[in-house]
């Protein structure tokens, strides 16, 4: 099948249940280092730009030959996922994905959460600024960076993971150069992993051309 799954890991090497239980599908590895969460004791998670780096750097390594369908999967976050079983959860996410409404619809959030999910808005034209949510305040620079004269929302809300699936043709809507120019951001940028890595949870639905808000519907995915 013409399907790939795109896992960033802590790891070395592919998962067992990439190949064991979803042979259906090729799959790739994306290792970050995670060393430097030894450094100090408040640096027990990955800094979240390292995630969107790895998305990008497939999307800009692969664009003249991607599959017809690409899930990316952030091996390194139990978010939303159970912490007793966190492979078996994205496994069954990954089964259970609805590839005909993906094909109609070329993009799709895996975690379909229903409202509750979105949330978690971040408000880039917000005044007062709300000095304490830094990617929010960090937001409204970034997207003119990012999206250049693209009109900014009132409103981003999507649910928390970037972990997603789209199809080549969704993709390959936007020019490879967008795509390099997202990389170049988030690797040039000022602001720390962490900031630039939410930022960018918050606009992959937007990059894939959603609306500002977007959720799935449970009885959609």
């Amino acid at each position: 099948p013409d399907r790939m799954i795109v896992f960033v890991s802590t790891g070395i090497g592919s998962p067992e249940w990439l190949a064991k239980d979803l042979q259906q599908w090729n799959s790739t590895v994306y290792s970050v280092d995670h060393s430097f969460t030894q450094l100090h004791l408040a640096g027990q998670k990955i800094d979240k730009g390292r995630i969107a780096n790895a998305y990008l750097t497939y999307l800009v390594e692969n664009y003249n030959n991607l599959p017809e369908v690409v899930v990316f999967v952030d091996g390194c976050s139990s978010q939303y996922v159970s912490k007793t079983a966190p492979d078996y959860n994205r496994m069954e996410m990954i089964r259970q994905l609805n590839i005909s409404s993906i094909q109609k619809t070329g993009f799709d959030n895996l975690r379909c959460l229903s409202r509750i999910g979105c949330q978690s808005e971040i408000l880039p034209l917000r005044k007062p600024k709300d000095e304490f949510n830094t990617p929010e305040v960090a937001m409204h620079d970034a997207w003119k960076e990012l999206f250049q004269d693209a009109m900014m929302p009132r409103s981003l809300a999507t649910p928390r993971g970037a972990e997603f699936a789209v199809t080549r043709t969704k993709v390959q809507k936007r020019g490879l150069n967008d795509y390099r120019r997202f990389w170049e951001w988030l690797n040039k940028t000022r602001l720390d992993d962490d900031t630039a890595g939410i930022i960018m949870e918050h606009l992959w639905h937007i990059i894939f051309g959603r609306g500002a808000q977007y959720c799935s519907e449970m009885e959609r995915c």
